[in-house]
């Protein structure tokens, strides 16, 4: 797990010592470049994707998102038997009925087109709810809809699941207690340590609810334009780590500390979470905005790495959160994945024999980092010379 989360401190680190770029039309034709080249570094992509301008449009999107979600290695989890329950399915429909309307993308379309949208984004929720066993929460059709809008039905639905199982895992637990309440709590934890004057406020209102929406669906339920919640969404696979939304969180609170009241004036604790909730609440985000949030949060995760936010909390966390299993982490199915396919010294070259990335896959979800050494003899049995 350290050694996962050093390496995010790391590619921080990294792009933030490479050239900025002054135009989107000049990362534009460096991003073509890569994307064309034989063999594609992700890591190099990871860079692209966090440092400012993001991967510019939906085009390059919907190139280089299968690649940070190694899209071609990880195969779809098996089908669950198990029904989503009735309540949860007329959830699900309520908040598709309401969701993709905020995007102005929509304005331009007819009514038939949007009835199609919302009949393929309610596939997709069935489906990864399903299929996964996920328990639906209230914003999961907005994190969804941004993939299923930049990247189409079938691919859109591929890179929802592997960024749940990955990314938003703890999101869809059975408890809010598990996975969504540490981190609220370890974004206080990052208030405290940077800005201490304005936490000395905030933890006489608990954690930081009115980050919900934004740690739930990656800031997309609050943006009304497609191409900045694509942006953020670049930063967050970029990333390639859970806590994403959280850095993302603490640079908004930070940068906008100063829309805030003069909250030492304010004594009633009613009064002083209303200021506050109402102040993040109202803040509408524009490209300025969310360039500006991206590049603070990349010096957060640089200055106070995740292994840091985490180690307080491992005992309130799901055994199977990506947060506390290195095993569960998109890195580590990558690097298992690219390893065992491409890296393994043999003396000829191996096969990818069928049913492997299944059997892969299940070996990363019943195992932790103690399995590692049983999936090694397994991987290696199930590969062979040609």
């Amino acid at each position: 797990v350290h050694g996962e989360n050093s390496r995010m401190e790391k590619k921080a680190k990294s792009v933030k010592e490479k050239k900025e770029f002054t135009t989107p039309a000049g990362k534009l034709e460096q991003l073509e470049v890569l994307l064309e080249s034989e063999e594609v570094s992700i890591e190099e992509l990871r860079e692209f994707a966090i440092s400012n301008f993001g991967l510019v449009n939906n085009e390059i999107r919907r190139k280089a998102w299968p690649i940070l979600l190694n899209m071609k290695g990880v195969s779809p989890s098996k089908d669950s038997t198990d029904p989503i329950s009735k309540a949860e399915e007329i959830q699900v429909q309520k908040d598709v009925d309401r969701s993709l309307f905020n995007f102005d993308y929509f304005n331009t379309l007819n009514e038939e087109t949007t009835a199609l949208y919302k009949s393929h984004l309610k596939e997709i929720l069935m489906e990864l709810i399903t299929r996964n066993k996920f328990h639906y929460y209230q914003g999961y059709n907005d994190f969804c809809s941004v993939f299923l809008l930049v990247m189409g039905r079938k691919l859109g639905c591929r890179a929802a699941e592997i960024a749940s199982q990955y990314l938003i895992k703890d999101f869809l637990l059975d408890s809010f207690d598990k996975g969504v309440k540490p981190m609220l709590f370890m974004l206080n934890d990052l208030l405290h340590i940077k800005v201490p004057h304005l936490y000395e406020h905030f933890k006489k209102l608990g954690v930081p609810a009115f980050v919900l929406p934004w740690l739930l669906t990656w800031f997309s339920h609050d943006f009304d334009r497609l191409d900045l919640a694509g942006r953020v969404f670049d930063f967050c696979l970029g990333s390639s780590h859970p806590l994403a939304p959280v850095y993302l969180s603490a640079a908004l609170i930070i940068l906008k500390e100063k829309n805030l009241p003069e909250l030492d004036d304010i004594e009633d604790p009613n009064d002083m979470l209303m200021a506050i909730h109402s102040t993040y609440q109202q803040i509408k985000l524009g490209d300025a905005d969310v360039e500006e949030m991206c590049a603070k949060a990349n010096q957060l995760i640089e200055s106070e790495p995740p292994e840091k936010l985490i180690a307080n909390y491992t005992t309130n966390l799901d055994k199977l959160s990506p947060l506390v299993s290195g095993s569960h982490t998109l890195d580590y199915y990558i690097k298992a994945y690219h390893f065992y396919i491409f890296e393994k010294p043999v003396h000829a070259p191996r096969t990818f024999s069928k049913g492997f990335g299944q059997l892969l896959v299940a070996f990363m979800n019943g195992f932790t980092l103690k399995g590692t050494e049983m999936m090694t003899h397994v991987c290696t049995f199930f590969t062979s010379p040609q």
